[in-house]
């Protein structure tokens, strides 16, 4: 093989190489920014959104109050409607709803609250409250499908049986990279657990205040 074709090809390997490389960076970075949701101009009202799914959505509902001083006045807070899921729950205006995983999955739904002036920086550790449904197409309890599904749940034997809005539910706390706090609770037929938590890193983090509103606002609409 002569030396002019000898580095023909070894200058054509490189440059399939470097296009290869490029096209799959290309792709990781597609995937990755199709997963984020960074919308700066989110208002009361407004939820960030995505692409479009055959999975159940939900809706927001501004407030009807706005001369508000209190941030912990629901009245002063969006609300959150989610009629194929059957539940609703109330939110402080100065959260931003992230919606990037609400229809991402088949059997599960997920909802993002954060703080707006953290939105923008999420980090590993951001205070955040989510509020997830998981089918159950076994129709396990909630203490079963806890039990079951510890990868979801993060469920721990040491429990409270509560009401929330009339409707059973569980409550604990766990810790694990960071911290959190649980209520689980079921739809009526069971074809759905809730799993609402509170992560945060500090104990003393206001998060936990909205978390309890929020938890009190949490009603099943059939």
């Amino acid at each position: 093989m002569s030396f002019h074709l000898h580095r023909y090809i070894s200058t054509t390997l490189v440059l399939l190489a470097i296009g290869l490389t490029l096209a799959l960076g290309l792709e990781i970075w597609e995937n990755v920014r199709g997963d984020q949701v960074v919308n700066q101009d989110n208002k009361p009202g407004e939820v960030a959104t995505t692409e479009p799914s055959t999975a159940t959505s939900g809706t927001v509902i501004p407030p009807t109050k706005t001369d508000c001083t209190d941030e912990l006045d629901t009245a002063c807070w969006n609300t959150y409607r989610n009629e194929g899921y059957g539940f609703e729950f109330k939110f402080p205006v100065v959260y931003v709803l992230d919606t990037a995983y609400e229809k991402k999955y088949p059997d599960q739904s997920h909802l993002y609250l954060y703080n707006r002036q953290l939105y923008l920086r999420i980090q590993e550790g951001t205070p955040v409250i989510q509020v997830s449904t998981f089918n159950n197409p076994s129709h396990l309890s909630m203490l079963e499908w806890a039990r079951t599904n510890l990868g979801h749940s993060n469920f721990v034997d040491v429990f409270q049986t509560v009401k929330v809005n009339n409707s059973d539910a569980l409550s604990y706390s766990w810790v694990g990279l960071g911290s959190g706090d649980t209520i689980l609770l079921e739809s009526r037929k069971r074809e759905y657990v809730f799993n609402i938590s509170a992560l945060y890193m500090n104990e003393q983090d206001k998060i936990r205040s909205y978390f309890k509103e929020i938890v009190k606002t949490f009603i099943l609409i059939r």
